[in-house]
């Protein structure tokens, strides 16, 4: 094969890949539902994720807190689709539930408010 053969199909292969890129699948079990009702963890994960220190935070919460700034301000473009409902299901929860919260997340992560202007579905 020649090399120009061997180049144009590397660089097909590089653009394919770059078109998979996707988070992390391994928390897409996590039931949202329940975090999101249980005070107590929702409390670290929020605690977590505005928080620059580490020793806050699980392994879920470092993920969470990683990702969470572009998810947002791509509309999670990266998320696997089960990412795309439970990040639905979460922001909806706390713009209604947890307003306060919220807004502390919103100010850190997308402070323009370009998912909820993607999502006006989500506020009741």
């Amino acid at each position: 094969m020649s090399r120009l053969a061997v180049l144009c199909v590397l660089l097909v292969v590089a653009f394919l890949a770059q078109g998979q890129d996707t988070y992390d699948s391994k928390y897409d079990n996590i039931d949202v539902e329940a975090v999101l009702k249980n005070d107590r963890l929702l409390n670290r994960y929020v605690e977590c994720i505005l928080s620059e220190n580490d020793s806050k935070c699980s392994e879920d919460g470092k993920a969470l807190r990683r990702y969470l700034g572009e998810g947002l301000v791509t509309d999670c473009a990266k998320c696997t689709p089960k990412q795309k409902d439970n990040a639905l299901i979460a922001v909806k929860f706390m713009v209604n539930n947890k307003p306060d919260m919220w807004k502390q997340i919103e100010n850190m992560y997308d402070p323009t408010g370009s998912f909820l202007q993607k999502h006006p579905e989500l506020k009741m």
